[in-house]
């Protein structure tokens, strides 16, 4: 069985100092793609795959590293990819081993006169 379709994930990420003041605030949906997929090996063992992929921007909110407030918009891209084999013990218990792998891109738009933040 193999499913494609697409989707949106809600962004939302906030960074804090020492002081627990927020330094910056990134919120938006970002759509994406997720495919999923499972097969059967043997009557007690399948393997399942997922992949997803989201990118897009999203709304900034924060301070430059001088203090002063700034608003822009941060380029995100969020992708995963897992694996896992399965294995039936009885009709009630599975047991699996997987691995996965997730990154996240990021890129905080210039604007207003301000680079590189």
């Amino acid at each position: 069985m193999i499913s494609i379709a697409p989707s949106f994930l809600r962004f939302d990420y906030t960074e804090y100092n020492t002081s627990n003041r927020v330094l910056d605030r990134e919120v938006g949906w970002i759509p994406g793609i997720q495919l999923v997929g499972s097969t059967s090996i043997t009557g007690h063992l399948r393997i399942e795959f997922d992949i997803s992929e989201y990118q897009g921007p999203v709304d900034y909110k924060g301070q430059t590293n001088q203090g002063n407030a700034h608003q822009t918009r941060t380029d995100e891209t969020l992708s995963h990819q897992g694996m896992r084999l399965i294995s039936r013990l009885t009709p009630q218990t599975d047991v699996f081993l997987g691995a996965q792998s997730r990154e996240w891109q990021r890129d905080i738009r210039d604007n207003n006169g301000v680079f590189g933040l």
